[in-house]
């Protein structure tokens, strides 16, 4: 069961090109004067702080940074690379936020002033009060006043350089603080952190010779993105709340500028298969959004590629076409879960081609919550696939296959009974790659050969028969991973020593030199 959870939640990426954002003007920010004050240890890293809380939303800067309420809590902390990110916020559903080490600077503020070391030495006793802490944290103060304070952590012993998950927790947790008139702070409604590095893009060139890392990135990050077809835009998302679970977790969004090195941020979640309302946005960048209202709609960026959708139906999955020039919907009512009617709507034009009751099934079900995913959608050139799930609850997948010619829906039968939720398919559609579980290359029917026993996805490099997958192994030296070129022709394969750990293939130039990896470093 949680085998097919992990597949379901694995989403075909759509792309896309041009992209308008309004300009802004940079400001000059004063060094701060040094820290007042700093417990545990010498921190490596000076205080910088800079407080965004409070200031107005600007299009793809600061988009709904909430103001610190003291009125209705004792004290009101924010990790202030991203004020979303703050106590009253976890409070909401989950107990933690995941952060990089160069996003651990916080501004707390105080609904009364306070006893500045009874605040000093509470945090630090506070400090391993939920989790036992990797290596010790030593904290910074700079008080702005006795009702403000800057906070910056630092752990002084990290694991070795070659790894890649979690570097540590700990908790911001001021219950026991006093304030100037000797009350004492019974609130534990802190921060609980995770630090964890950030994923990074590098670009390989398909014979090995070269390695470029194209980002460096500082602010956590749960997933990099190449859905654009240009290649210019990275879609960024990273958790609003964290928690090691299988629980619906809200994401922030921003595009990243691979040209200008600018991030643009959003203030919706943008996703890459959409489901909800009949009225929303699909930007052919290869993201949707809902329909933002009057009150966000000022921040969101402007984009010349985005087209508003108007239907009447609910959807339950969306997906663009190759050319981007057409979107498929699965439609319904909201409370449908079978039997959809398949739309093909033109972007430009509003034209709906609408097959009734053509994709007959189950959508796909979240098997922790019971709620359903969206319909999956995937456009190989000639045929769009369709994939749903059989009535009975068994995880059998039902795929249909749209033909563009003929314009006609009809069910498709994969080579044999697998539990990819998709495919990747060589650029002349010879060969398919069923990935992530089986590992498979098959040539028209037939199975090819198994290349693959890790799991992991893969990508053909363009006009090529050429399949790019990656591997991991651990040993005395750490985890090391390897970039697997797979000729089907030959049935023979090289391998790329990567510079990332836990990496994975995104995506590939046209001219099928260079491939695109995400990992960490």
């Amino acid at each position: 069961m949680v085998k097919r959870l992990i597949l379901l939640l694995v989403v075909a990426l759509s792309m896309s090109t041009a992209f308008s954002m309004p300009a802004s003007e940079a400001k000059v920010i004063a060094k701060p004067k040094p820290p007042t004050s700093n417990i545990g240890c010498t921190p490596d890293k000076p205080v910088d702080p800079t407080i965004l809380s409070g200031s107005k939303a600007v299009p793809g800067t600061t988009p709904f940074v909430p103001k610190p309420d003291v009125k209705n809590n004792e004290y009101w902390m924010q990790v202030d690379s991203e004020p979303r990110m703050n106590s009253a916020s976890q409070l909401d559903t989950f107990g933690a936020q995941l952060i990089t080490p160069d996003e651990q600077q916080f501004t707390i503020y105080f609904k009364e002033p306070m006893d500045r070391t009874s605040v000093e030495k509470t945090l630090k006793a506070n400090v391993g009060e939920r989790e036992v802490v990797i290596g010790d944290t030593c904290f910074s103060f700079h008080w702005k006043s006795d009702s403000q304070v800057v906070v910056t952590a630092d752990q002084k012993r990290l694991p070795a350089k070659n790894e890649y998950y979690f570097l540590g927790y700990y908790k911001l947790n001021l219950k026991g603080a006093k304030t100037k008139t000797g009350k004492t702070i019974s609130s534990e409604n802190g921060l609980t952190l995770y630090v964890k590095e950030p994923k990074q893009l590098y670009k390989v060139t398909t014979d090995g010779s070269k390695q470029i890392k194209l980002t460096s990135f500082k602010k956590s990050n749960e997933s990099l993105i190449l859905s654009d077809p240009a290649q210019r835009y990275l879609l960024v998302q990273r958790y609003a709340q964290y928690c090691e679970c299988d629980g619906p977790l809200l994401r922030f969004s921003s595009l990243y500028d691979l040209l200008t090195k600018a991030e643009i941020k959003y203030p919706v979640e943008l996703k890459t298969n959409y489901m909800g309302a009949g009225t929303f946005v699909a930007d052919t960048r290869g993201f949707f959004y809902p329909a933002p209202d009057a009150k966000v709609a000022p921040s969101i960026p402007k984009s010349n590629t985005a087209y508003r959708i108007a239907l009447k139906d609910y959807v339950h999955g969306s997906g663009f076409s190759k050319d981007r020039n057409y979107l498929f919907v699965a439609l319904g009512t909201k409370e449908q879960k079978t039997d959809f009617d398949l739309g093909i709507y033109h972007l430009k034009t509003g034209k709906l081609e609408r097959h009734k009751k053509a994709l007959k099934g189950h959508a796909p079900i979240n098997q922790v919550s019971d709620q359903n995913y969206p319909v999956y959608f995937q456009d190989e050139g000639q045929y769009a696939y369709i994939r749903l799930e059989d009535y009975t609850g068994t995880d059998t997948l039902i795929t249909y296959s749209y033909d563009w010619k003929t314009k006609k829906v009809a069910p498709w039968k994969s080579p044999e009974q697998v539990t990819y939720l998709g495919f990747k398919q060589s650029t002349d559609g010879i060969y398919r790659y069923f990935g992530f579980t089986e590992g498979k290359v098959y040539k028209g029917n037939k199975l090819h050969q198994v290349v693959n026993n890790q799991g992991h996805d893969g990508v053909w490099i363009p006009g090529t028969h050429k399949l790019a997958y990656v591997k991991s192994a651990t040993s005395n030296g750490g985890t090391a991973d390897t970039l697997h070129l797979y000729d089907a022709d030959q049935k023979k394969e090289k391998t790329i020593r990567l510079q990332s750990n836990d990496s994975k293939i995104i995506g590939a130039t046209p001219d099928g030199n260079w491939l695109f990896v995400v990992g960490w470093k």
